[in-house]
């Protein structure tokens, strides 16, 4: 049986954070990290933002799991890659960097990368990922509860997508347009980075328009599990979407034994006791049973939902012009002000843009069909 607990937290007060985390990791068995490992905890640091809009892993998280580990005698370091914007910049006005100042532990920027050949693979065999890897025993992932607009959710597997630098994530996402594909290669890289431990900040998580634009929600919980995959699976149904909507949950579990779901013991909470339902991210989607053929004519009717610029919220400051992986992006001439414009013929729909804006000045517009078949009751 794989395990995956679920503890209530309310807030972030840390004596609440430090007891729901001790709970979580000892529900499936303890650390499971031998004493004296250096051990890489890895947050989600998407972009720069105070920990209140939920975009980042809360810092009394970290500060708890810190100690939690050093209390085991680990060496303890922290890192991540956000998106766009500089890692130390990210951390300081997440709150992140002052915690590891505070508890004596390295804050490391992820610059230097390596070529990492994946043998095991079943997608992509070769990644550039920092060489902090190389300088640790074990990684323990700390995401955030947060939907996502191009994969859906971004738990667990996903988080581990930081481990590329951010222009590096904007290529991927150029190669990789798809989203089977791009799932398969999350997939993968999940399991060769394989997180000797996945905790979730689930106490306020980001529902609608994430993981950088959506709205905060107060989910309540705390979870802990030594498999990605499995949390996923769970985080799904605590926050409301069928596990098999989501690409990486059913790449991996191709890759698994076909009881796997049924192997999944959730130790803690009920999954009904806790279950908060997250408004999806804008993409258009069939709500209910369809046949195959029908699905398939409704989905290429409601062509997906697309990235925006507001010009009344633009200042320029041209970020999404430089992550685009496709190059769509340019200045344009509004009166006497400058904004960014997205060319939607050349738009792979990946909201990289979205994701890293600082102002919120770029909205999702969905298509005129999606909001009909919408009203019909076909989709969401």
């Amino acid at each position: 049986m794989v395990k995956v607990s679920i503890v209530k937290c309310k807030e972030y007060d840390y004596d609440q954070v430090y007891l729901a985390i001790k709970k979580s990791i000892d529900l499936i068995g303890g650390l499971g990290i031998n004493e004296g490992s250096k051990v890489l905890v890895k947050p989600n640091l998407l972009r720069p933002r105070h920990p209140k809009f939920a975009v980042t892993t809360h810092p009394e998280i970290l500060r708890a799991v810190i100690r939690i580990l050093k209390d085991n005698g680990c060496k303890v370091i922290v890192g991540d890659s956000p998106g766009f914007h500089d890692p130390v910049v990210t951390a300081k006005t997440s709150g992140l960097l002052q915690v590891c100042e505070g508890e004596g532990v390295e804050f490391v920027n992820f610059n230097n990368k390596k070529s990492y050949f994946y043998k095991e693979a079943k997608f992509m065999h070769r990644f550039d990922l920092t060489d902090v890897l190389d300088k640790v025993d074990c990684v323990v992932n700390l995401p955030k509860l947060k939907t996502h607009m191009m994969m859906g959710v971004t738990f667990a597997v996903k988080n581990t997508f930081g481990f590329m630098d951010g222009m590096n994530k904007s290529k991927m996402h150029m190669k990789l347009v798809d989203k089977v594909k791009f799932a398969e290669m999350l997939v993968d890289l999940n399991s060769f980075v394989k997180p000797c431990l996945n905790i979730i900040d689930g106490i306020v998580g980001m529902e609608g328009e994430g993981p950088g634009n959506g709205e905060p929600i107060n989910s309540g919980i705390i979870s802990s599990s030594y498999d990605s995959l499995a949390m996923d699976i769970i985080m799904c149904n605590v926050t409301g979407f069928d596990p098999l909507s989501i690409w990486t949950n059913k790449v991996g579990l191709k890759r698994k034994k076909k009881d796997f779901m049924d192997n999944i013991e959730v130790v803690g909470e009920k999954i009904d006791d806790v279950k908060v339902s997250f408004k999806p991210a804008h993409e258009f989607s069939v709500t209910f049973a369809l046949p195959k053929w029908l699905t398939k004519v409704i989905n290429n009717l409601a062509t997906p939902a697309r990235p925006i610029i507001n010009p009344n919220k633009c200042v320029f400051c041209k970020e999404c012009i430089k992550i685009c992986p496709a190059n769509t992006i340019s200045g344009s001439d509004l009166g006497e002000k400058k904004v960014a414009f997205i060319h939607k013929e050349n738009c792979i729909r990946c909201f990289c843009c979205h994701e890293i804006c600082s102002y919120s000045a770029i909205d999702i517009r969905k298509s005129f069909v999606s909001k009909i078949l919408e009203k019909l009751g076909f989709g969401r």
